[in-house]
């Protein structure tokens, strides 16, 4: 099983080193600057808290020696790896420091059972707003299905289905950015015929993964015929299917998404959470896996009137853990990371007040 937490919390009187805070964050080579997979929870002495990560620049190797340490938040995660710039970069007092927990707890307290509640009521709201599928596609224009940051308002205004399709679609892949006007909108076209096909027959079959994911990955339609090395992976022991087997484990998962996706008593966060591990774990091509799963469980959730998860640049790190704890056997923290970003989204859509549904 995945390590719990492990945290430390001191007396007021006393302070924090670089040794206290490298043994909780990398028991066997203690060190404040070392490789992290979840962000980091300060306890300061004053009662706040922060989170985010230790991160080393210039002259972290002189604040050391004043017991001081250089650290990002997540709120300034992405600009700082943007710019670079030490702007964004928090120097944390170890005499100011009362605990600090690895890896920082993410709202795990939560009952699965509360967040399928909430979201069935959410969907209740959706119904009674009168959000079909059709309806969902015109106006969830804050969404991608490969789940990223909030679109700009600029592209809020004038969306028709058929537009709004191709901002779900856009930043798929990343040749069609390459390609002259004619090449990217023919590349476009048969994007959307794709996910039209999926969203009208509800069917998933492995010649909708080839043609998907050769949209996004251009190479040949196969899947991976080496094994997959895996680097840093927690657990240790986790490792991909071989290539013999990929087609029989793809086989089994799509059987077993065509069986229950059909089922009313089958919640859909457990059908689209459960389909995205499988796929990420399968790893059934060389490259573009995440991308692939993503879009695919995107369109799951459009198929059960529920728009896609909102995923911003700080909480790409948790989603990376929650699927590692997934590899180690716990299957419900994926699954309630998931639960909690479906839910943004829907009240993120429900609170636009949009009459694009009348």
């Amino acid at each position: 099983m995945i390590r719990p937490p492990k945290s430390v919390v001191l007396e007021n009187n006393l302070f924090m080193t670089k040794e206290d805070i490298g043994k909780i964050i990398n028991p066997q080579h203690p060190w404040v600057y070392g490789p992290t997979t979840a962000p980091t929870k300060l306890l300061m002495k004053n009662g706040s808290v922060k989170i985010g990560y230790f991160q080393f620049i210039e002259n972290s190797g002189d604040l050391e020696k004043q017991n001081k340490y250089s650290f990002v938040e997540l709120s300034e995660a992405q600009r700082y790896r943007t710019t670079g710039d030490d702007l964004y970069v928090t120097i944390v007092n170890g005499d100011d420091l009362a605990g600090v927990e690895y890896p920082a707890i993410n709202d795990q307290d939560i009952p699965l059972e509360s967040l399928i509640r909430k979201i069935n009521d959410l969907q209740k709201e959706l119904s009674k707003e009168g959000y079909s599928m059709q309806h969902l596609l015109k106006v969830v224009v804050k969404f991608r299905l490969d789940w990223g940051d909030q679109l700009s308002v600029s592209q809020l205004d004038g969306a028709t289905i058929g537009s709004t399709k191709q901002i779900l679609i856009e930043n798929l892949s990343s040749k069609t950015k390459k390609y002259q006007d004619q090449n990217a909108e023919y590349s476009t076209n048969k994007i959307l015929s794709v996910v039209d096909r999926f969203l009208k027959d509800n069917v998933l079959d492995e010649a909708l993964l080839f043609n998907l994911h050769s949209l996004i990955i251009d190479s040949e339609k196969r899947f991976r015929d080496h094994t997959v090395t895996v680097y840093q992976r927690i657990p240790s022991d986790f490792s991909f299917p071989p290539p013999d087997v990929l087609f029989r484990e793809i086989g089994k998962l799509l059987d077993w998404y065509n069986h229950y996706s059909n089922k009313d008593d089958f919640h859909p966060l457990l059908l689209a959470g459960i389909f995205h591990y499988n796929m990420v774990a399968i790893h059934p091509f060389a490259d573009g896996n995440g991308r692939l799963a993503r879009i695919l469980t995107s369109l799951i959730l459009l198929r059960k009137k529920i728009p896609p998860p909102i995923i911003t640049f700080e909480d790409r790190v948790f989603y990376i853990d929650a699927l590692q704890k997934a590899d180690a056997g716990n299957m419900e923290t994926w699954i309630k990371f998931l639960g909690k970003k479906l839910i943004t989204s829907m009240e993120s859509l429900l609170s636009t007040n949009s009459t694009a549904h009348v």
